[in-house]
């Protein structure tokens, strides 16, 4: 154990220190669970096409930068993912109201723990905001929206792709729950695009991961 223990202290020298947070390795099971959720949650998938085009280009992007930037592009998408489900009331939907918080508190996990994988100086604080707007009730006369765009600014989005990020996000608010007032039709077309986010979440995680292993054989070789 103590040979193990002294090989991953050589190897975290070496390699990005994201690479080496424990959660990265468990990430894939844990989306799995939220992707088997999305699915379960309501009946099948819309096929109407959502009217914000799905962001391919970003995550194309997302692929040519460094690994803790790849992380938090996937922290703050799961971010602005639970903010959708924070917007608006959801009288008119017939989901199973115990799959979906089973589902927010998949996300709600996979954001916490990718927020302790990268540098302090890119973490921010998720329970708070987390916590004010899931005490939302939209019967209150609340300012909902301002709610959501409380929990958007808990993202550390720069200038660039993460700016973009947000921009998608909050054009895809207006141009499904808020110009339909959240009616059945509009949220399905968010169940359906967050599950294809959380597909394309995968398939980057999954590229960091084997970027890793890659990166742990050539260390262990030198070493």
């Amino acid at each position: 154990m103590s040979s193990w223990s002294g090989l991953f202290f050589v190897l975290c020298s070496v390699l990005t220190p994201a690479l080496c947070c424990d959660w990265v390795r468990h990430f894939g099971r844990q989306n799995g669970e939220s992707l088997t959720l999305i699915s379960s949650m309501g009946g099948p998938l819309t096929e109407q096409q959502s009217p914000v085009p799905f962001p391919y280009r970003l995550y194309t992007q997302i692929h040519k930068e460094e690994v803790e930037s790849q992380l938090v592009f996937i922290r703050d998408s799961l971010i602005m993912i639970a903010g959708l489900y924070h917007h608006n009331n959801l009288t008119s939907v017939t989901w199973s109201n115990v799959t979906m918080e089973r589902f927010l508190s998949s996300i709600h996990r996979q954001m916490t723990e990718l927020n302790r994988c990268v540098s302090t100086k890119r973490q921010v604080n998720l329970t708070s905001v987390i916590c004010r707007n899931s005490t939302l009730k939209t019967d209150s006369g609340e300012d909902v929206q301002g709610r959501t765009e409380e929990l958007h600014s808990c993202a550390s989005l720069q200038k660039g792709i993460e700016h973009k990020l947000r921009h998608y996000y909050r054009r895809l608010i207006r141009s499904t729950l808020d110009r339909f007032g959240g009616n059945a039709a509009s949220w399905e077309l968010i169940r359906k695009e967050t599950k294809l986010h959380l597909s394309h979440l995968d398939v980057l995680m999954n590229s960091i991961t084997a970027s890793g292993a890659a990166s742990r054989r050539r260390s262990t070789h030198t070493q």
